[in-house]
């Protein structure tokens, strides 16, 4: 054979081998794009059951698939960043932990003249309260934390309640889901949580640990509450030894808090307050109009009364939240909100 021959097997060789790899390259190209598109259709099957909840209202779960669970890096509200892309959950204000199967619940805080709106979505979880201190305030505290997370009765994964302390029997013994927890459990947290005690917190994966004290005290695990009344207080947390502290108006805050730290705290805020700003506003509108309109005098007082009261609140939620002053005004408009809107209903002018 002559050299030339000898070149042109050699030039088909080398062909060849380009040939394969370009096709091997496209094969898992390929299949690197079907496994992106499997993810990608996941993670949208999840956006949408989170979507129809809150339309609905309808509690549900849902379990991702292996590849679309481990692509998961971190939930950023409104963005849940992935390896290959992100979902924005936009307008539902949403309260996410990853897990392999969560639950998808809506929560409603209605005013009766507004309602706020949003998702609750977790693996199985333990709520842990560490009640350092026996009163009244602490109490309700810990009633206002449960309130704020979904009753987990009917579906699964469960959102679990219960006490914590030295000796962690009663929670690890008794496991309650929201509705009982506050019905049947809380009234009766003084017979079951020794407050003589130093009171720990269990260190299982899948627990939330809460202290609530009426005053400053050490933890080492979870956050602080403590409270300055039954509606608002300090939350407190230890990041890197540095003890930092956050004001609460509401249940909604510290719930926040607890599932996702300060991200989770003004992500809260920034979403709920804009709305609570918008609703008070176009309330007042309405007010005015109603009043202007009104054939009783009785009522053209009380709109004028609710409309006052809707102002105070409109100038509040443009605050800074993260301010006592602020904090508590806002609290005790709302409650006054909710309570003179009741009056306008039984009198007839709502």
């Amino acid at each position: 054979m002559d050299a030339f021959g000898v070149f042109k097997i050699v030039l088909g060789l080398v062909i060849s081998a380009f040939i394969l790899i370009a096709v091997l390259n496209f094969a898992g190209s390929y299949m690197d794009i079907n496994a992106s598109k499997k993810q990608v259709s996941d993670l949208k099957a999840f956006e949408r059951s989170v979507g129809d909840a809150y339309v609905n209202g309808i509690p549900s779960n849902y379990s991702f698939d292996n590849e679309a669970f481990s692509a998961m890096k971190i939930y950023n509200p409104p963005l849940l960043v992935t390896e290959f892309t992100n979902i924005d959950f936009g307008f539902v204000p949403f309260f996410f932990k990853s897990g392999r199967a969560v639950s998808i619940s809506r929560m409603t805080e209605d005013t009766g003249w507004w309602r706020f709106d949003y998702i609750v979505s977790l693996p199985k979880t333990r709520i842990v309260f560490i009640p350092v201190k026996d009163s009244s305030d602490v109490e309700e505290t810990v009633k206002l934390i449960s309130s704020a997370l979904p009753d987990t009765e009917n579906v699964e994964p469960n959102i679990l309640f219960g006490f914590g302390c030295e000796d962690v029997s009663y929670f690890i013994l008794e496991k309650w889901t929201r509705d009982k927890f506050i019905k049947d459990i809380i009234p009766y947290m003084k017979t079951m949580v020794d407050f003589e005690d130093n009171c720990i917190g269990s260190t299982g994966a899948d627990e939330t640990i809460i202290y609530i004290s009426d005053e400053m005290t050490e933890f080492e695990k979870g956050i602080l509450v403590v409270t300055s009344g039954p509606y608002w207080g300090h939350i407190y947390t230890n990041t890197s030894g540095v003890l930092r502290n956050y004001t609460y108006k509401d249940g909604m805050d510290i719930m926040a808090f607890s599932l996702g730290g300060p991200d989770f705290y003004i992500y809260k805020n920034d979403i709920y307050l804009k709305q609570l700003r918008a609703a008070a506003k176009l309330k007042m509108d309405e007010t005015g109009l109603l009043g202007a309109r009104a054939t009783k005098h009785d009522c053209t007082a009380l709109y004028s009364v609710f409309s006052g009261i809707l102002q105070q609140i409109y100038d509040s939620s443009g605050s800074e939240y993260n301010d006592d002053i602020n904090a508590i005004m806002l609290a005790e408009n709302l409650r006054r909100s909710i309570d003179f809107y009741k009056i306008l209903e039984e009198s007839g002018c709502a």
